[in-house]
């Protein structure tokens, strides 16, 4: 049994198309709302990709009322203020969360005999932010797995590979193959609207800019 552990950003827009290319199988996904302020609109998004003929099953996790109380931590995922300090977003431990919540539900829900892989969406990340999406974490989270003997594995199939070349690859696999457009599909902003000055806003804006001196230089 396999599963995409999904959000509802360009990210998994972009890795849910690309493990298609490259596997050219069914894909069951899973999100989690973990009560950041635009779990409603990442929702939205991941029922958009429910509609990508190879998507098989998409199930929804809902953790958000146990962790209500982190509205009060400051965090602006969480509490909502608009900011554009880009180290204000860090929320340590976020995939340790995910990651085993994510393997919780699904193996005690399906009770699986064959292995489970569940698939993260990490990629390349020089500057290492996010700790928790590294390969030396993957290879943590395998060893603990085994130690636990549980029957499953956690993959990161586009860790080597950098941010903006798995979207422009996807974008164009999804235009041409299903006239899918990840950036109409999927919502990036950390907000429930669009702020234009979050990390994420911005990035999506120097990735559109990529693609189109691209196709303006024919490439």
């Amino acid at each position: 049994m396999e599963y995409f552990l999904t959000g509802g950003g360009l990210d998994s827009a972009a890795q849910i198309l690309l493990l298609h290319k490259y596997n050219n199988s069914k894909l069951n996904l899973l999100y989690i709302d973990y009560g950041n302020k635009a779990s409603e609109k990442e929702r939205e998004a991941v029922e958009k990709f429910r509609g990508l003929p190879f998507t098989e099953k998409v199930e929804y996790l809902f953790l958000s009322y146990g962790l209500k109380d982190l509205e009060e931590s400051g965090n602006p995922i969480f509490a909502g203020q608009l900011t554009t300090d880009k180290e204000k977003f860090v929320v340590p431990g976020r995939n340790v969360f995910l990651i085993w919540s994510g393997l919780f539900y699904l193996i005690n829900k399906y009770k699986i005999n064959d292995t489970l892989k569940l698939y993260v969406g990490f990629h390349k990340e020089p500057d290492k932010t996010f700790l928790d999406a590294q390969e030396e974490f993957l290879k943590l989270v395998n060893n603990m797995i085994d130690y636990l003997d549980i029957n499953a594995v956690v993959e990161a199939p586009f860790i080597d590979r950098e941010r903006d070349d798995i979207i422009i690859e996807a974008y164009h696999y999804g235009l041409e193959k299903f006239n899918f457009d990840i950036f109409d599909a999927s919502w990036t902003c950390y907000y429930p609207s669009k702020c234009g000055v979050c990390p994420h806003c911005i990035q999506e804006k120097e990735i559109i800019k990529k693609i189109l001196n691209g196709m303006l230089n024919g490439r």
